[in-house]
């Protein structure tokens, strides 16, 4: 009886905890208007994540829509925060960053064994 009445209890409060969920749905632009794909989007503060598709729409669920915040990220462009706007489609503008190209530095280590032995002799004695 007490087992049954334990489960009857949390049945009945589970709802109560799905009702602040929502699908928070939007699109990612660059200031130029052009759809970006693959921009991260997270809730701030959450491990939940997903990413925009090929036409720069994402969904994510928010467990608050009231007070969760959305990250973007993407490479190449600034990070921004927008709090979420659970009544209608967000629209996300991302700026580019500006950031010069003599930052990257390529360091390569490895040897190379050279196994045709042939390729250092002198011409004229492949030739004989």
């Amino acid at each position: 009886m007490r087992y049954l009445l334990l489960l009857v209890t949390f049945l009945g409060v589970s709802p109560l905890y799905a009702q602040n969920k929502k699908i928070i749905t939007g699109i990612v632009r660059d200031t130029s208007r052009t759809l970006l794909i693959g921009v991260t989007v997270q809730l701030k503060n959450s491990p939940i994540v997903t990413i925009t598709d090929s036409t720069g729409h994402f969904s994510i669920e928010s467990q608050n829509p009231d007070k969760d915040v959305l990250q973007f990220s993407s490479i190449g462009y600034q990070s921004i925060e927008q709090k979420v706007d659970a009544n209608t489609e967000m629209q996300v503008f991302m700026l580019q960053e500006t950031k010069s190209g003599d930052e990257v530095v390529v360091v390569a280590f490895g040897t190379q064994k050279n196994l045709r032995w042939w390729a250092q002799l002198p011409v004229s004695v492949l030739r004989k």
